[in-house]
This record gives C-alpha cells, sequence and structure tokens, in this order.
C-alpha cells in the first residue's frame, strides 16, 4: 500500500505527535502490510529540512517513508509553498514509475499538485485510488484575501479548479474527514456519492491511564484552582477566534479566579493576543507544550475552546476529539457536522463566532450548573470511546481501504 500525505508529523521527527496518516501507517505495517508512506522532505512546522535530498527512510518493519524532497517555504501563505508543492509533484512523476507498483494508494487531498501526480499515475498503471479529501483547497484561498481582490483572485486560480477537478474525478473512491467535505468532493468531481464513499473523522489516539508519564504544566503558580477551567490548545494564526477568547477573560475578570483560560501553543498572533491579554489574571499562555503536558492539560480542564473565525473553512477540527479524550465539556463555534451533535448528544454548548459576550454567558451557565458540567463531561468522554477513539476508527478505514485492493485482484 502507498500513502501520500504531506504536512503531516512524521514518525521520525524529534517528539512528534503523528496524525491521521502516521497512525493507518503504523497500524497497517503492525498488521503486516508493506507501507511507503510518500512525505515531504520539508517539515511543514519546523520549517526545516528532514532530508537534503530525495531518502528512503526504513521506520519499522513494514514501514518506509519516501521523502519528497522540495525547495523550502517559510510562510505558509506565499508563492514559495505554491513552488514547493509544484516540485513536489515533479519529483513523486519521476520517483512513482521506478518503484514496485503498489495494490492500492490512499492519497491525501490536498496539495492539489501531489494529487493530481498521484491520481495520473494511479490512472496509468491500473492502481486503485482512494481520495482522502481533507480541505477545500482551492476554494479557501479567496476566503484570506480582501473582499474587493476575491472575483479577480477566482480568476486567477482558474488553472487550480481544473486541476482540482482533474485529480478527483480519478480516483475511485473518496474517504472524507466530514460528511460537508465529502459532499464538497463528490460535487467537485461532477458524480454522486457511491457504496465506496465514507466520512471517517480524524479520530484521536487516545492512550491508557500511565502509558504518557505525566510532565509538570505551569498554570499560574500561586492562584488558587479555578472553579472553571477553559483550555484551548493549537495555532495562533487566523483561523482561530482566539482574541474572542481573551474577550471574554476581559468580561469574566471580575469572577477570577473561578474561571481560567489557558492558552495552549504558539503562532504569528501570539504577541498581539499576549498584549491583549495584559493585566488578566484569569489568562495564562502556556507556549508550546509536549504530549506529555497536553494528557496534563487535559486532566485538570473542565471545557475545551473549539474556536474559529467565522466563515473558516474548517470542518471537523481534531482539537474535538483530543477534548474529548480527556472528557471536556466543549465550547464550539465551528458549523460542521459537531455542532448538531453537540446539542444532541449535550456534551458542550455552541456559540457564534466573534461573539464575546455569548461566550461570556455560556461560561457563566456553566459555572451556575456544575451537575450539568460534570454531566456533559462524562458523557464527553463516553461518546468519544464509543465513536471517535483512533484505533476504531482508523482499523475501520484500513479495512475499507483495502477492500478496494482485494476487488481489484478478482
Amino acid at each position: 500500500m502507498w500513502l501520500v500525505t504531506t504536512g503531516e508529523a512524521l514518525p521520525i521527527d524529534p517528539g512528534a505527535r503523528v496524525m491521521r496518516t502516521g497512525r493507518i501507517a503504523r497500524l497497517m505495517a503492525a498488521g503486516g502490510h508493506q507501507v511507503t508512506w510518500w512525505a515531504d522532505a520539508f517539515d511543514h512546522y519546523r520549517k526545516t529540512f528532514r532530508a537534503a535530498a530525495h531518502e528512503c527512510v526504513t521506520v519499522q518493519e513494514n514501514l518506509n517513508i519516501a521523502l519528497l524532497h522540495a525547495p523550502p517555504y517559510y510562510r505558509n501563505i506565499s508563492l514559495a509553498r505554491v513552488w514547493n508543492h509544484r516540485c513536489m509533484a515533479a519529483q513523486f512523476r519521476l520517483l512513482a514509475p521506478r518503484r514496485e507498483r503498489p495494490d492500492v494508494i490512499l492519497c491525501s487531498y490536498p496539495p492539489i499538485e501531489l494529487a493530481l501526480a498521484v491520481a495520473d499515475f494511479a490512472s496509468q498503471q491500473g492502481v486503485p485510488l482512494i481520495m482522502d479529501v481533507r480541505d477545500y483547497w482551492p476554494d479557501i484561498f479567496p476566503a484570506y484575501l480582501p473582499r474587493w481582490t476575491r472575483w479577480p483572485a477566482r480568476l486567477m486560480l482558474r488553472p487550480y479548479y481544473a486541476m482540482s477537478k482533474a485529480a478527483l474525478r480519478q480516483a475511485l473512491a473518496f474517504t472524507a474527514i466530514s460528511e460537508d467535505i465529502l459532499r464538497w468532493g463528490l460535487e467537485r468531481a461532477g458524480r454522486g456519492r457511491g457504496a465506496g464513499d465514507r466520512v471517517f473523522y480524524n479520530a484521536y489516539w487516545s492512550e491508557p491511564p500511565g502509558a504518557v508519564p505525566p510532565e509538570p504544566l505551569d498554570l499560574g503558580a500561586g492562584l488558587p484552582r479555578p472553579a472553571l477551567r477553559c483550555a484551548f490548545i493549537g495555532g495562533f494564526g487566523v483561523g482561530h477566534d482566539l482574541a474572542t477568547i481573551i474577550e471574554a477573560a476581559h468580561k469574566l475578570r471580575g469572577s477570577a479566579p473561578a474561571v481560567q483560560f489557558v492558552l495552549a501553543g504558539d503562532g504569528n498572533l501570539a504577541q498581539a493576543l499576549r498584549k491583549q491579554a495584559q493585566g488578566l489574571l484569569n489568562v495564562v499562555f502556556t507556549g508550546w507544550i509536549s504530549a506529555p503536558q497536553i494528557q496534563s492539560l487535559l486532566s485538570q480542564a473542565d471545557a475545551g475552546l473549539v474556536s474559529f473565525t467565522a466563515g473558516c473553512f474548517e470542518a471537523v477540527p481534531n482539537k474535538i476529539f483530543e477534548y474529548m479524550s480527556g472528557g471536556l465539556a466543549l465550547l464550539n463555534t465551528t458549523t460542521s457536522d459537531m455542532r448538531p451533535v453537540i446539542e444532541r448528544e449535550k456534551i458542550g454548548l455552541n456559540y457564534e463566532a466573534g461573539n464575546a459576550t455569548e461566550l461570556a454567558e455560556k461560561i457563566q451557565y456553566l459555572l451556575a450548573h456544575p451537575e450539568e458540567l460534570a454531566a456533559m463531561r462524562r458523557r464527553s468522554k463516553e461518546l468519544f470511546l464509543e465513536k471517535f477513539e483512533a484505533r476504531k476508527v482508523y482499523q475501520d478505514m484500513i479495512a475499507h481501504v483495502l477492500s478496494f485492493a482485494r476487488s481489484a485482484k478478482t
């Protein structure tokens, strides 16, 4: 089996927390399947090279990583990143025919250029291709631009819309991280939903108690334990609605230390957010934290902040299931698949992105109803174990993908 995914942490990265493809790769290799994971030699997160040229690295028995080398980029939205994606696709087109033909390919979409290169190869070689649709590229690009530039931007992106259609139309089936993204992919491919098109959420890999040694985390030395601790874990970028969280903290400052906001992460907006939070005793910035520190935070928090900006194209973010794994209630702005689930299953509260007053009111409600908060937390953990634990989700996904390889052989 070939896996094709870029932009994820790799098992060879120092201290890496592998995600969707990394978990699938390890589970498949452990099951005796020979796995080659085509990935990027340039680390998307650290902005450093993993290798100076194309290299194939053995991770464990049955699992190799083929690193595609391409020029670096230092801003995620830049022409340099476009060039990086084009060069990776060109290198895949050069190297793939030299390797043993796989029985099946699971390819992540995006990036568009690499997905198209993989789709062309699969069509030429007669290999079953399942496209794992994860994002709305290129549709999301104009959303980051001023309104007056969006129409000309869409005209400039016409070649990418064409590449997107060409890549998705060649896939035998789709997997996707949400129902919305699956519908989008099918519409872009110009076809209806088939029996092989399925949603597999970005599940979270929970470790059994005691498996991850605890690592201390400073959540405000000398301050009393708050009655309600709300945690955010992630990047401080334009897609995350963190300014609203801090504005809500200002509104709730009179209730400190009853409510504490822990913002764990870093990013382009970190300096502005710290300035906005100056003088607030109920906001703690931890910087980037390790996997053991994340477990420590989850064990000490009561609610998880799923805070994205209005109109953000985020589907079902990983952090939802990460919070649920720790038994946290959810405070959510996303309008995707999980919004009705949160209401129906009573595992948290939804609020409008950008509305600090509503967020403060929801938090005050949780403060005033501790028994209901405890019930939300209990149901959150139970629902996670039932439907969103990575071992179950990804084993089901692997069985689904392998069914296409078996069908191709009969």
